[in-house]
């Protein structure tokens, strides 16, 4: 597959155009062949907010987006206690839109510093029919371990269908069969979706992967599991947006000294990522289960398991990976540039060899990149393009890296108000803090066992656009999906073909599909011994309606 093959290093005049951060996508375009963005030279203006470093690298905030982890485990220990979190306040602008909302930031470790660093909160437009579960940092033996977050749907606390204020935790899946797919794609049009294991009366059963059309200015999120203390939160398949219209990051910030704890501190994020670079660094690190962004080109990073976001996309061994990112925007931009997925591995290659050509690692060394390269070219306009962040209000008056994106202000009021959402959302990350902990008390999960959590206040207002059409079709319920005859403990679980659950096609589109066998030689499919406990299916879950069109928000690539 194209996907699979290491491109070669090519010429010296292509990779000169890709490493010109081209290849990135801005979140407010989906092609990533724009040209990269050409402010004037920042100056220090926000660089170090209140004692703080303010950082071009560092990870990506998990609402915003994350990589699909197949087998999830739990992650590293951290001897360090992280910080409580800091009391922060939305900037006064944000993107247009009914939906946007704020979700706070929160403490990550940052493995080059041995500290933690501040991952501020975002703009974010939640997925239709979903709510943003946040994650934590748990007190275990030792030390503390990250418990990631994710977008569950709304109305059925973090996410079951057990109940409007229930979580069901399962026993630890089997190990992925996932290999990829094992024919070609039978159109250009089409992503791969990944085969997933799914609870059925007692036991798992494989339900295999096939060929999707790719829909219109929407991706795919597959279903897949989240690893808490309680045990395995089954994520039911989703719509998402492109990251053009998820909203606007902003960037990290390391405090050398803790500035934050004291009385009255309160942060302002002010400094935005610009999505073309972020997407042109961008690296996966399975272990956290999160994305990175920046300079993680060096090879002691790779051996800590930070890998390009393309090498993500499918992986061979265990844990099998998939990056629906990756393969969403491959489809997309391969229609207008066919080298498009060459150039992504040329351009990390010249970096990777390349020290010069790597991206700054703050904000003031980018600063003084542009400085001097202005101060040596006097008599004309040069801009470095390792330009991977700028102050909100020059990203959207800059007419490339500010294309199509409109901001609104925000009154005081409105900013306080959001202010107090974050911390009723601090709120349910403690409640689902004791509450997980509470239950992991009775050791690992041999059977579904609940949890009452409470609603997030962060959640989708309506589900307009989606292409299932109607909340209902939101994200179908896991446990167990109605579609298929029960079965009775100990009988045999034959493999299921799956779909996207909501998945519906434009009017006038046919969607493609081809189920998929493993691999020969690969592990037959197969389910664990069944449990005694039978989880029910909720009455009146609704099905999605594979008929129904999206309401195409139409963003075609440049």
């Amino acid at each position: 597959m194209a996907l699979r093959r290491v491109c070669g290093r090519g010429s010296l005049v292509g990779l000169a155009a890709v490493a010109a951060w081209s290849i990135g996508m801005v979140f407010r375009s989906v092609s990533a062949q724009e040209p990269p963005p050409d402010p004037a030279p920042a100056a220090a203006e926000g660089a170090d907010p209140q004692g703080g470093q303010v950082l071009t690298q560092g990870p990506v905030h998990e609402a915003f987006a994350t990589p699909v982890v197949h087998d999830p485990k739990a992650g590293p220990v951290l001897s360090k206690q992280p910080p409580a979190p800091i009391q922060e306040m939305p900037p006064d602008q944000k993107p247009a839109g009914q939906n946007v909302q704020w979700i706070p930031g929160y403490w990550a470790w940052d493995t080059s510093r041995n500290d933690y660093l501040w991952v501020s909160g975002i703009w974010r437009e939640p997925p239709p029919g979903t709510q943003w579960v946040p994650g934590y940092w748990n007190p275990v033996e030792g030390g503390y371990q990250w418990v990631p977050g994710s977008w569950m749907p709304a109305g059925a606390g973090a996410g079951s269908a057990s109940g409007p204020n229930q979580a069901t935790y399962l026993p630890s899946p089997p190990a992925s069969l996932e290999a990829g797919p094992n024919i070609p794609p039978p159109s250009p049009n089409v992503a791969w979706t990944p085969g997933y294991w799914s609870w059925q009366q007692g036991g798992y059963v494989w339900r295999p992967g096939f060929w999707a059309a790719v829909q219109p200015n929407w991706i795919w999120m597959p279903a897949h599991y989240v690893w808490t203390p309680a045990g395995y939160l089954f994520v039911p398949g989703y719509w998402d947006l492109p990251l053009a219209n998820r909203g606007l990051l902003f960037a990290p910030v390391y405090y050398p000294q803790p500035v934050y704890a004291q009385p009255g501190f309160v942060f302002a994020p002010s400094i935005s990522l610009v999505g073309s670079a972020v997407t042109a660094n961008l690296f996966v690190q399975a272990s956290t289960n999160q994305y990175l962004f920046g300079n993680f080109y060096a090879q002691n990073y790779v051996s800590v398991g930070i890998v390009p976001w393309f090498s993500f996309t499918i992986a061979t061994g265990r844990p099998v990976y998939y990056d629906p990112l990756f393969s969403y925007y491959a489809v997309v931009n391969v229609r207008q540039n066919p080298q498009w997925v060459a150039q992504v591995r040329q351009a990390y290659v010249l970096r990777r060899d390349n020290v010069a050509m790597r991206p700054p690692g703050t904000y003031v060394e980018q600063t003084r990149i542009i400085e001097r390269n202005l101060t040596i070219n006097r008599d004309i306009t040069v801009v470095d393009h390792r330009t991977i962040a700028m102050p909100l209000h020059r990203l959207a008056a800059d007419p490339i890296a500010g294309r199509n994106l409109k901001l609104v202000r925000i009154h005081e009021a409105e900013r306080q108000q959001l202010r107090q959402q974050a911390a009723q959302l601090h709120e349910f990350r403690e409640q689902r803090l004791q509450q997980e902990r509470v239950a992991a008390r009775s050791g690992p999960a041999a059977r579904p066992r609940t949890v009452s959590l409470p609603h997030s206040p962060i959640a989708a207002h309506h589900a307009a656009g989606h292409p299932g059409g109607t909340a209902s079709h939101a994200a179908a319920a896991h446990h167990p999906e109605g579609s298929h005859p029960q079965q009775r403990p100990g009988a045999s679980h034959p493999a299921l073909a799956h779909r996207p659950e909501g998945l519906s096609r434009p009017a006038g589109a046919r969607p493609v599909e081809r189920g998929i066998a493993p691999r020969a030689g690969a592990p037959r499919a197969r389910t664990a011994a069944p449990n005694r406990a039978r989880p029910q299916p909720r009455p009146g879950t609704a099905r999605p309606d594979p008929r129904r069109a999206p309401r195409d928000r139409e963003e075609a690539p440049r």
